[in-house]
């Protein structure tokens, strides 16, 4: 625990660091490290929730957001509906999720005459390696739990919500809320569980209204694809298949997306897209998992194809929300009637740009050589793409660079001004870049925090 307190510490006082150089007179900023805009709620003095618009690769003061669309929550007389701007859900009066609607298309996610949602416990009993191995078998063993109870949460306008409880029986108990947020394109859902099952698997299911022979899922810098029939014995040995932050089933104009926090076991059985959750395995540890846990995931639907459908970039919002930083060694507050502004009107203090969304922004840092900046980007969905320029205010020469960042790899990149590029990437290309700048006493030198990960790898 004094590993973590001493980390925390460390992590405040290289912000206040920050902040005092490069926002001096600002007490509240907030950090969109990502290559594209960011639009969120945030809680601000505490108590008060605003929504915020962030441009692209910004620090700066916040920016309150203008919107007419709303978060609402409504009682009808089968069940709950929450909805905002592009999705409606709707739960039965017990609390089970009976329709997901994506509003731009009007079309039903769901399994016509399936709930979704479903929480399903299997049993687990590995023929050898009790914490490793995961036996194909245990498919054949599934329970399923319904939910007893629902009561609204929150109405809006920016956030509504609903509380479900899920009893498991002996295995445990589940409080479940469901969120669903303005301007959000998604219905995320925030499990606390309390977990005393033996040899026990629990999982959530989604039966979904797409047809898919293939669903991806995500790894590092890219993604891959697996079978969701079991034709072949190769194909029936994919039952289980780990990914990152989301897996995705998809038509050619629609698919649906189930994004994940903290877990990373997926599996799809034709238009049936789960999360693994928890297991409870006795041996090396015969207390394993025996605790309570807050996991939290989301449903996000959209239209068209994979390649377009942002997922990369929502499921890293999902991970990764905006952080408010405020200083304690400054007696200004942020005003809480402060006007609107458009993104357009503030002064973006982060000198570094990246032209397009198509490719993502995996790390920011300082140059093993103690000199220069790099930039990682990579291309996620497996196609080329061109004409992407990266710019910093500073830039006198940018190299690419391996990503151990050798010397010896290093090769000029054209530069016009300020700005690098064209650049074309290649399908799932990395590209490490290194960036020369003009002042020494710049952003690179100005700070004791050597890295800064923007991405989990």
């Amino acid at each position: 625990m004094e590993d973590y307190t001493n980390l925390l510490k460390l992590y405040n006082e290289e912000w206040e660091q920050i902040r005092a150089a490069v926002l001096p007179d600002t007490k509240s900023f907030v950090v969109n490290p990502y290559n594209w805009p960011r639009t969120q709620v945030l809680t601000m003095n505490e108590d008060e929730e605003v929504l915020v618009e962030v441009p692209a690769t910004y620090i700066g003061p916040v920016s309150l957001a203008t919107t007419p669309n709303k978060a609402g929550a409504f009682v009808l007389e089968d069940g709950i509906c929450l909805c905002n701007n592009v999705i409606k859900v709707i739960f039965s009066l017990e609390g089970r999720l009976k329709s997901l609607i994506h509003k731009p298309t009007g079309r039903e996610c769901l399994e016509t005459g399936s709930f979704g949602n479903r929480f399903v416990i299997f049993d687990d009993i590995p023929l050898f390696w009790d914490a490793w191995d995961v036996m194909e078998y245990h498919v054949e063993t599934r329970q399923e739990f319904h939910p007893k109870s629902i009561q609204v949460v929150e109405s809006g306008p920016l956030r509504a919500s609903v509380k479900i409880s899920v009893p498991l029986g002996e295995h445990g108990d589940l409080t479940l809320i469901a969120t669903v947020v303005t301007e959000t394109p998604y219905v995320s859902f925030k499990a606390d569980v309390s977990w005393r099952a033996a040899h026990k698997f629990l999982k959530v299911e989604f039966p979904l209204s797409v047809s898919a022979t293939e669903a991806q899922y995500e790894i590092q810098s890219g993604l891959v694809s697996r079978p969701t029939h079991a034709n072949t014995s190769w194909d029936s040995a994919k039952f289980e298949v780990s990914g990152h932050k989301w897996a995705y089933l998809g038509e050619p104009d629609f698919g649906v997306g189930l994004l994940s926090k903290s877990k990373y076991g997926y599996s799809a059985k034709h238009n049936c897209l789960t999360l693994s959750l928890l297991r409870s395995t006795k041996a090396p540890d015969g207390n394993a998992d025996m605790d309570d846990h807050v996991i939290e995931y989301a449903v996000y639907p959209n239209s068209g194809p994979l390649y377009t459908s942002k997922i990369v970039q929502h499921s890293i919002n999902f991970n990764h929300p905006l952080l408010l930083h405020t200083s304690s060694h400054n007696d200004r507050s942020v005003p809480r009637s402060k006007p609107a502004l458009s993104p357009a009107r503030l002064v973006n203090k982060t000198s570094l740009r990246v032209s397009s969304e198509d490719v993502v922004v995996q790390a920011i840092k300082k140059a093993e050589d103690g000199k220069g900046q790099i930039v990682r980007l990579y291309e996620p969905y497996g196609k080329s793409v061109f004409n992407v320029s990266v710019s910093h205010d500073l830039l006198k020469q940018a190299f690419c660079i391996n990503a151990v960042e050798r010397e010896s790899s290093k090769s000029e990149l054209p530069t016009k001004g300020n700005e690098v590029g064209p650049l074309r990437f290649k399908p799932f290309e990395i590209k490490t870049i290194y960036l020369e700048l003009n002042l020494a006493d710049d952003m690179t030198n100005g700070s004791s925090c050597k890295k800064a990960k923007l991405n989990d790898e």
